[in-house]
């Protein structure tokens, strides 16, 4: 065996344990490698050698000596050799990952012109990612970061490089959540779900940023799951940066069931994490998050050392986007205390969401942002003015996403956070949403004002909707000045309506299209359907009808499905249907029936017996009736065969 294919064989075998995550042995295979490369004396085999041990030891966290085996093989290799692409992308890895984004930024450039210089498309691809990933993405140049890695994508596709697709899907996935474009988000997590194996740092980057979008929908639960799922990988693959984004995650999420010091303790439990890495962006990130629980918790001293250290981390980072956060998050912090430096640090984040394109970062925080635009509008000068330039730049942003529950109760999110309930007193203002929200379309205000004011006088009618219409459109943007378009509502001199936006959803529309499905989606009406349409409205003629209507399309769907089931034999699924149906329609003689069937098929005869009892019972005080006689053949066969 010639002494090039013995180096190809030990270099592949030490990628293959590197993405298996045993980054000990891929070392040993890559040292192996390098030391038939310097025996050889070829200067590029050196190169290529070095960059593969190099990029394990950055595995580990070995800069030191990634970078003095990649200083030393980078004057072997030929000035025109793909080898020497992969030293300086090396490079520009170790670089990035030790904060010198500068040099990183040389080092893959250089990377990149060689690799289209020489037409090497698997460099080509590599340093336009690393680009997007190690540059643009800390440095908040998010338009670049996503430019670079759709060119790699395409690239990759085009050249059928399969095994380097998931890093761009992940950082666009990221990337996107991050500047809150939601379908595009969607769009590339349902691409890396296709490519990503299970386990891998890519599968658990999907779980992570589903567990970012069901917090910010308000689904508590759910985000719960998918962070575990995400520690799980994390803690099993021996994957720092996962688990660091993950403690974050969790961090957000405690603060938004309000369990702050849970949001505490999570984000001093990322810092330690990255504290012992030494990567001090993610330090900066960590430092930002536990300052916002500190300040939740009115810990305002410790708030303000947390972020005043982020900005101290973050500024000769570069880290345009953290800064600006960190900068804004102090000014309101200062200013809840009324310092006087509070309008000095306004002025200069203000121009740093500005100048860097960050405004979608407040349609999330708009809850404390608003009463702080709102305080600087009113004041003259620089203040003022970069308070109007970000209100303007605010207004032309979509709308943040509104969910709204109305199955088990009525419940509004904006863009993640709910709406209080206090803001929902008067019972018309909900009304007026809910009636907009379930036709679909514009509605006459004629039909307005018979529905929710029948008693009315048409004047008084009249006045009535005008005043309701403005204080749900100030509900759903307080920040709006009077005369300014809403977003969410529309009116003219004959019609109401509510814009159907990229962000809204509703429980009954997807409650709705699963039903459509039939057995096929009953899964998904099952956890939908957490309760009656909105109870809290027990004798309104219009939401009554529409209670009745979606119950008898819930039972509909469970019953087909209990049937299927029964069918199948699938008995303890079964018995677990027909007691959800009956919870709600204890008179379904014949679901009873399926109940006794299929607790006396897994061996439950007693609870058979007992099961027609509660029959009896239920169908005389619900219909003053006895059981049938199949219904009582049934109970007599189950008594005997016990017997």
């Amino acid at each position: 065996m010639d002494t090039s294919h013995s180096i190809n064989a030990l270099l592949h075998a030490s990628r293959e344990l590197e993405r298996a995550g045993d980054v000990p042995a891929a070392i040993r295979q890559a040292q192996e490698a390098l030391t038939l490369a310097q025996q050889s004396g070829d200067g590029d085999a050196h190169g290529f050698t070095a960059a593969a041990l190099a990029y394990a030891h950055i595995r580990l966290g070995h800069y030191a000596v990634a970078r003095a085996l990649l200083e030393q093989a980078l004057p072997l290799t030929g000035m025109e050799s793909p080898a020497r692409g992969e030293v300086l992308l090396t490079l520009g890895i170790c670089a990035a990952e030790t904060d010198d984004i500068v040099a990183a930024e040389g080092f893959f450039q250089k990377a990149i012109d060689l690799g289209r210089q020489l037409g090497v498309m698997r460099l080509l691809v590599r340093g336009l990612h690393s680009l997007a990933a190690g540059v643009y993405t800390p440095r908040g140049q998010f338009t670049l970061a996503i430019a670079a890695d759709e060119e790699a994508l395409k690239l990759a596709r085009t050249h059928n490089f399969p095994e380097l697709i998931w890093s761009q899907l992940t950082n666009l996935t990221w990337t996107c959540w991050v500047t809150g474009q939601r379908e595009r988000t969607l769009h590339w997590l349902a691409e890396l779900r296709q490519i990503a194996p299970p386990g891998t740092l890519a599968d658990g980057y999907w779980y992570l940023v589903h567990g970012e979008l069901a917090r910010e929908d308000g689904n508590f639960a759910e985000a719960d799951a998918y962070f575990t799922q995400c520690r799980s990988i994390a803690e099993t693959g021996g994957l720092p940066e996962l688990d660091f984004l993950m403690r974050l995650g969790r961090a957000r999420l405690c603060r938004a069931m309000h369990d702050l010091p849970a949001a505490l303790a999570w984000a001093t439990d990322a810092l330690s994490i990255v504290e012992r890495t030494g990567y001090r962006h993610m330090q900066g990130r960590a430092l930002l998050e536990r300052g916002r629980a500190a300040w939740a918790l009115e810990d305002w001293a410790k708030a303000e050392a947390d972020f005043r250290a982020a900005l101290a981390v973050l500024t000769p980072l570069q880290a345009n986007f953290e800064l600006a956060q960190t900068m804004l998050l102090l000014a309101g912090l200062l200013h809840a205390q009324h310092l006087l430096e509070a309008e000095v640090v306004w002025i200069d984040a203000a121009n740093h969401i500005l100048n860097g394109g960050y405004a979608f970062w407040l349609v999330q925080e708009q809850a404390w942002v608003n009463p702080l635009l709102a305080h600087y509008r009113t004041m003259d000068g620089a203040a003022g003015r970069a308070a109007e330039r970000l209100r303007e730049a605010l207004d032309s942003l979509p709308p943040p996403p509104l969910r709204i529950l109305t199955l088990g109760g009525f419940q509004v999110f904006q863009g993640g956070i709910p709406i209080p309930a206090e803001a929902w007193q008067r019972r018309k203002t909900r009304q007026l949403l809910l009636y907009l929200l379930l036709r679909r379309a514009p509605v006459a205000r004629d039909e307005l004002l018979d529905v929710l004011w029948p008693d009315l006088p048409p004047d008084s009618a009249a006045l009535a909707l005008n005043t309701t219409f403005s204080e749900l459109r100030r509900i759903l943007e307080p920040q709006l000045s009077r005369g300014t378009p809403s977003r969410y509502l529309e009116r003219d001199e004959e019609t109401l309506t509510l814009r159907r936006t990229a962000g809204l959803w509703c429980d009954v529309w997807a409650f709705e299209e699963a039903a459509r499905a039939g057995v096929a989606g009953a899964k998904q009406v099952l956890a939908l359907y957490r309760g009656d349409f909105l109870p809290e409205e027990p004798y309104v003629d219009w939401a009554l009808r529409e209670r009745e209507r979606l119950r008898e399309r819930y039972l509909n769907v469970l019953m087909a499905w209990l049937e299927e089931r029964v069918q199948a034999e699938a008995w303890p699924e079964g018995v677990e249907l027909a007691r959800r149906i009956l919870e709600r329609e204890p008179w379904l003689e014949e679901v009873w029936r399926m109940l006794m069937t299929c607790l006396a098929k897994v061996g439950r005869r007693s609870e058979a017996l007992r099961a027609y009892q509660d029959c009896a019972r239920a169908l005389h005080a619900e219909l003053d009736a006895d059981p049938a006689p199949e219904t009582r053949v049934l109970y007599e066969t189950l008594r005997g065969s016990k017997k």
